[in-house]
């Protein structure tokens, strides 16, 4: 596929590429929703799904591959990104 300037692209014309910047910030961004909606951080909820305590819904599993997508990219272990972590009781 020729790009504007007669060199081939990589990519096929309807693939969006983002920079990996602007991926890192809506991971983030939907990381720190999901800690909001349950009161969890991502470590927690991590722990509670390995040992049974938490379902795994689709849901979670959305949250699971974006805190794995995230530590891929950026090498940071599955941390809160809402800021002082848990704020569950149990």
């Amino acid at each position: 596929m020729a790009t504007k300037n007669g060199s081939q692209s990589l990519f096929p014309p309807h693939l969006k590429v983002q920079r990996r910047s602007d991926v890192v910030r809506t991971l983030r961004r939907r990381i720190a929703r999901f800690e909001l909606r349950y009161e969890i951080s991502t470590a927690e909820m991590l722990d509670r799904t390995a040992t049974g305590e938490m379902r795994e819904t689709a849901e979670i599993s959305r949250w699971q591959y974006d805190a794995d997508f995230l530590e891929d990219l950026t090498g940071d272990a599955a941390k809160s990104t809402a800021g002082s972590g848990s704020t569950a009781t149990s």
